[in-house]
């Protein structure tokens, strides 16, 4: 019987640390988020291989675990520009952007130049700007963050 999103969601809240929670913390994590490390995710992740309603459903959550969870469980070729968006933009720290996001927008591939794994054209030439840009605001704000959460 296929897992719902609650029921995966009380399995990552059960395999997330405090210490996990302070490292992800200190690198810019905005609540709600459990602290699982992305290796404890992979004995749950091969019980629901293949749902991608689920993958669906787990980043509509909010919670940054179930998100990056629904990043590693997304099937790229079923998602539409429009999820593609509504994902970047609901994103809350960069490792869901950078990672999550951007792995399923590259089809999960993760090898190659930047041309081979996005395609040629502008738009590539403007992921590649975004990216960059992303995470060149993301350090820079990182201490601002820490001192003065917003």
């Amino acid at each position: 019987m296929p897992m719902t999103a609650e029921e995966v969601v009380a399995e990552l809240q059960a395999l997330g640390t405090e210490q996990t929670r302070k490292t992800f913390l200190r690198h810019g994590a905005t609540e709600p988020f459990f602290g699982v490390k992305i290796g404890d995710m992979k004995p749950l992740l091969k019980r629901v291989k293949g749902d991608h309603r689920l993958a669906l459903d787990l980043y509509d959550t909010g919670i940054s675990d179930a998100m990056y969870f629904a990043g590693l469980l997304a099937d790229p070729a079923q998602m539409t520009k429009a999820q593609l968006r509504k994902w970047a933009k609901a994103a809350p720290w960069q490792m869901i952007r950078e990672y999550s996001v951007a792995w399923v927008a590259a089809g999960k591939k993760s090898a190659g130049t930047w041309t081979e794994v996005f395609g040629p054209g502008v738009a590539t030439d403007e992921i590649f700007m975004a990216w960059y840009f992303a995470r060149f605001v993301e350090g820079l704000t990182a201490p601002g963050k820490a001192e003065y959460p917003l």
